[in-house]
């Protein structure tokens, strides 16, 4: 593995030189100034901070860090369709592989008696149609996770009832029992940290607060990216970790895709490029690939989300002088950060928070390089071979140029 090694003052001075933006840096005597007291030969005396290529096994991985395959409005009834978008049933989705799911409780409407709480899709009228109750569906959950205690199920609700309606749909379901406690001194832990709580259901979005709010922060990227469409991914970056792309699979002769948020990607043949477009835009790996219409039975999907998470991961965080991260500036405000990256030499420009990650498949050589108007860094860039063995971390010092 090929890597840089931890630069000294001298060097310092001299890639900050190359950054080309502050000619009086070449101006400077051999007086000793606050910043090369701060560097020696050890490292970042200041702060401690390390600044060399760490390797991190892959095992380490926390649970926003490893790529699920994922349904969008997952439930299905047999041959009954009620507007959902996957063909199988949850028990036939869970044995081909998907691990994360998405379901739409509304209130159905009945004339005749109290409305029930029912699953559907969309409108409240399509409420009309809404045979199948929500804790049957809910149901289907508690008896996959119940027979396999280390996989993991992360459920999203979208919803128009409260949440202590929710509440009692899985009470019903006996699902209460299995669902995951949010750990603040934890908030992302391993799988298997969370697993040895013998609760493997992860609820991750709001549900109201009656019933007490998500399991876990996350950040959805809503609607896809299309290379034909116009806005980039997330353009305003987040701090947040979990970070869910959606790749809706609509087929032109079925399917309701109604969401003016959706994107048609017809056909899984893009999904490779779109995954590793938006990742390498991003600079944040995708916890989540939600589909429509996965091709259950030819594979595809899931081979695609097992190459994803064979990837290794560059992991990069950008601190101050003090070695905390540089998330916010004075304002508060989060910083943006941009990336010049190479891929085998094809170029992208990432943007980011101050903490990111970057894939990299075997034996490509990858270059990343922080930019900035207000800042150097050190160091400026970094060069890395992958061997394929491990996830590595790249620690970043972001000094203000006009301190300089």
């Amino acid at each position: 593995m090929k890597r840089l090694t931890l630069f000294t003052a001298m060097v310092f001075f001299l890639a900050v030189a190359c950054q080309k933006d502050d000619p009086v840096l070449e101006e400077k005597t051999e007086t000793e100034t606050g910043l090369e007291r701060e560097f020696n030969k050890e490292g970042f005396l200041h702060s401690q901070l390390d600044l060399t290529l760490q390797e991190i096994p892959m095992e380490d991985r926390r649970i926003h860090e490893i790529t699920n395959p994922s349904t969008h409005n997952s439930y299905n009834d047999t041959h009954k369709y009620e507007k959902s978008n996957v063909f199988d049933r949850l028990p036939d989705q869970f044995k081909k592989g998907i691990r994360a799911i998405e379901i739409d409780i509304h209130k159905r409407i009945n004339l005749f008696k109290s409305d029930d709480i029912s699953v559907y899709h969309g409108k409240p009228t399509n409420g009309f149609n809404g045979t199948r109750l929500a804790h049957y569906v809910l149901r289907e959950i508690t008896d996959f996770v119940k027979d396999n205690p280390n996989e993991i199920v992360y459920l999203k609700f979208e919803t128009t009832v409260s949440g202590s309606d929710i509440d009692k749909e899985i009470r019903k379901a006996d699902l209460d029992d299995y669902i995951y406690n949010y750990n603040s001194s934890n908030p992302y832990p391993k799988p298997e940290e969370v697993t040895a709580t013998g609760k493997n259901v992860i609820i991750t979005r709001d549900i109201g607060s009656e019933y007490g709010g998500s399991a876990l922060p996350r950040h959805t990227f809503g609607g896809g990216y299309s290379d034909k469409d116009k806005n980039k991914p997330q353009s305003s970056p987040s701090e947040k970790k979990f970070f869910t792309v959606e790749y809706y699979h609509i087929t032109k002769t079925f399917g309701y895709g109604d969401s003016k948020q959706q994107r048609w990607l017809n056909g899984e043949g893009r999904l490779p490029k779109f995954v590793d477009e938006v990742w390498k835009l991003n600079g944040k790996k995708p916890w989540r690939v939600i589909v429509d219409f996965p091709s259950l039975n030819d594979g595809f999907y899931y081979q695609e989300i097992k190459r994803v998470n064979e990837r290794q991961m560059l992991k990069v965080k950008i601190h101050d002088g003090d070695g905390n991260l540089l998330l916010k500036d004075k304002d508060g405000k989060l910083i943006t950060w941009k990336w010049d990256t190479s891929y085998n030499g094809n170029e992208v420009v990432a943007t980011t928070s101050a903490e990111a990650s970057f894939p990299m498949k075997k034996s490509e050589t990858v270059i990343i390089q922080p930019t900035s108007d207000k800042y150097f860094f050190v160091p400026p860039y970094l060069e890395v071979t992958n061997d394929g063995t491990t996830d590595l971390l790249q620690n970043f010092v972001a000094f203000p140029k006009s301190q300089i």
